[in-house]
């Protein structure tokens, strides 16, 4: 957000997030837009968790590497299953 920007109120009353755990949110939300899409919404592939890793986080730890893709995936997951809950709803809207 640009400094001059307001929180949406959803924003402002989310809960802290353990700031260990925020590079991996952040990785999420970055990578987000590499996921394909067609007829529904794909995983974020694991190619782009690992470039991303290697690249801007600056890891080249197999282990490291590993628990990277591992919360990068947790939060994916999860986003998945709320995308594919919402979707089957009546008259959910496109997102």
């Amino acid at each position: 957000m640009e400094d001059d920007e307001e929180f949406p109120p959803v924003l402002l009353d989310a809960p802290d997030l353990n700031p260990g755990l925020r590079r991996f949110w952040r990785a999420f939300s970055d990578l987000s837009g590499d996921r394909p899409v067609g007829v529904g919404t794909g995983l974020i592939p694991m190619t782009a968790m690992l470039a991303y890793a290697k690249d801007i986080d600056g890891d080249t730890d197999p282990q490291d590497l590993r628990r990277f893709v591992r919360f990068v995936r947790a939060v994916d997951d999860e986003f998945l299953k709320a995308e594919a809950n919402r979707n089957s709803k009546p008259n959910a809207e496109p997102g």
